[in-house]
């Protein structure tokens, strides 16, 4: 078992690494013209192919009267259509425009771009470890959680 202090050091590392990659991105954070609930709610958007506005209700923990307000304001800025299931014309879909995939693209990439530059200054033998804690600890978060 890992020493306390360790393990604390390793927290604080990571924290260190994200804030990190935060700044990288922060030009485009900072353009952004959207309230933290709508961020939210089109980082839902992003995960599905066309997604119900009851299920961006659900996964933000909020009404469908919010979430559909929600899905407005980011309707109205080009980020996002609206649309009727073929299969359901009481649900309303909610899919990313072009504006609003190169928009999430952007958000994403910005660090991921910042990480790939910090590993290829690595050296083999610290890349090497790298990749293998980096394997054992998303073995383990991928475990499901012990209530």
């Amino acid at each position: 078992m890992p020493e306390m202090n360790d393990t604390e050091e390793i927290i604080r590392l990571h924290w260190s690494i994200l804030t990190a990659m935060q700044l990288s991105s922060r030009p485009d954070w900072m353009e952004l013209d959207m309230t933290m609930a709508q961020i939210k709610a089109l980082f839902t958007i992003s995960q599905g192919e066309a997604v119900p506005v009851n299920q961006i209700a659900e996964y933000l923990g909020v009404g469908q009267p919010t979430a559909s307000h929600l899905v407005d304001k980011i309707v109205r800025s080009g980020l996002a259509d609206r649309s009727e299931s073929p299969t359901d014309r009481r649900v309303t879909l909610v899919r990313l425009t072009p504006k609003g995939e190169d928009l999430v693209r952007r958000l994403y990439q910005g660090g991921e771009e910042q990480y790939r530059a910090w590993v290829s200054k690595l050296t083999a033998e610290e890349h090497k470890n790298l990749l293998s804690g980096l394997q054992a600890l998303a073995r383990i978060a991928s475990e499901p959680v012990k209530s």
